[in-house]
């Protein structure tokens, strides 16, 4: 569908960083899930969730 297209294309290329001890790490690609606290979670959640 429309909607799987779109959430896919925004965390295709996801990347993210890292602070270990008070220094930023070089920006690495999130492989697999999604960041905590990201407004489209909480959504993603209950719609993998609701099937079961």
């Amino acid at each position: 569908s429309q909607f799987i297209t779109i959430v896919k294309a925004l965390y295709e290329h996801a990347k993210t960083w890292v602070i270990v001890n008070g220094f930023l790490s070089l920006p690495f690609r999130v492989m697999h899930s999604i960041c905590q606290g990201d407004s489209l979670s909480y959504l993603l959640f209950d719609l993998a969730i609701e099937p079961l």
